[in-house]
């Protein structure tokens, strides 16, 4: 993910969902204003961030869309709970997502900080074949 900070645009780039323009992108959609898509497994990561950060009931037409993710950071941080996190994630990436073959999900409390909720996923692109990763973590915001 871009996380360069020099200018508004770039700034904006850096959002996981991407999709705005950037002028120095001679690629289709970014010129004369438009928005610029992303595509392939970088569309797919894209995706499968935006189902995880997605509340249920937060999609207009799709009621059902998401995992909601940042619900779970003020609930307990214990097996139960991480194991029911990993159960609504596998749910809504299957249901949501049928551009992967899922391989795992993997919740941990990372043992340096236990307020801190670790996601890993593994999954295979069934267009490609080709294996990928992401992961994620979710921490309380601090004061």
């Amino acid at each position: 993910m871009d996380r360069q900070h020099d200018g508004p645009v770039r700034a904006a780039r850096g959002w996981p969902l991407g999709g705005l323009p950037d002028p120095a992108d001679a690629g289709a959609g970014a010129t004369a204003g438009q928005l610029a898509w992303t595509s392939g497994e970088r569309a797919i990561r894209e995706s499968l961030i935006n189902i995880l950060l997605t509340r249920p009931g937060e999609r207009l037409q799709r009621p059902d869309f998401g995992a909601g993710v940042r619900d779970w950071i003020h609930r307990p941080n214990d097996a139960t709970s991480r194991g029911l996190l990993a159960a609504v994630i596998e749910r809504a990436l299957r249901r949501d997502e049928p551009r992967i073959a899922l391989e795992a999900v993997e919740v941990v409390a990372p043992p340096d900080d236990p307020t801190q909720i670790g996601i890993t996923i593994r999954y295979r692109i069934l267009a490609s074949g080709q294996r990928d990763g992401l992961a994620l973590t979710l921490a309380p915001e601090r004061p």
